[in-house]
């Protein structure tokens, strides 16, 4: 949804580009998702004439409305923009309770012990990793949380496939 190339954010605490951004959008899906026209801005200072325009039609799409369904990113872009853990860390995920003890995040069998650990909202809202405003949109859970598969996806039953076909590959058949 967003490219701002980290050479040109703000990361002052006055002005974080990332955390003004992110309060903008928060503003917009909030409206959004109630379908009605705003009366105030981002801010929440009054904008001229909305009460009038309000009072004739308070509906910003006819009636309708729209929810956040999910938002996809990698780790490293879950760490960096969305205040998720590091990927690098003992505990790497912001969706499940994987760890590099017991819980191992690179056990791919389908009876892993991470596989049993992947939060509910009320879990998610326990663990810390609400730190990121967007955590506030209406309706934005856990279950909002899809990692790009091209970065995150469990090699599973991938990697044994792929090395079966390229042993395969190499037999020459």
């Amino acid at each position: 949804m967003h490219m701002i190339h980290s050479s040109l954010q703000s990361f002052d605490a006055s002005h974080h580009t990332l955390k003004v951004l992110y309060k903008k959008l928060v503003w917009s899906f909030d409206l959004l998702f109630s379908g009605l026209k705003p009366i105030v801005d981002w801010l929440g200072e009054s904008i001229p004439g909305a009460e009038a325009e309000v009072e004739e039609d308070p509906f910003l799409m006819g009636g309708k409305f729209m929810a956040v369904w999910a938002f996809t990113h990698d780790m490293e872009h879950g760490y960096k923009a969305m205040e998720l853990p590091n990927p690098t860390a003992k505990k790497p995920c912001g969706i499940c309770g994987c760890d590099s003890g017991p819980n191992k995040w690179w056990d791919f069998r389908p009876n892993s012990n991470w596989m049993g650990k992947v939060f509910n909202h009320a879990e998610f809202q326990g663990s810390g990793f609400m730190k990121c405003v967007l955590f506030q949109i209406v309706g934005v859970t856990v279950l909002c949380l899809y990692p790009d598969w091209m970065h995150c996806k469990s090699l599973g039953t991938d990697k044994p496939l792929i090395g079966f076909r390229t042993v395969f590959t190499n037999m020459g058949a």
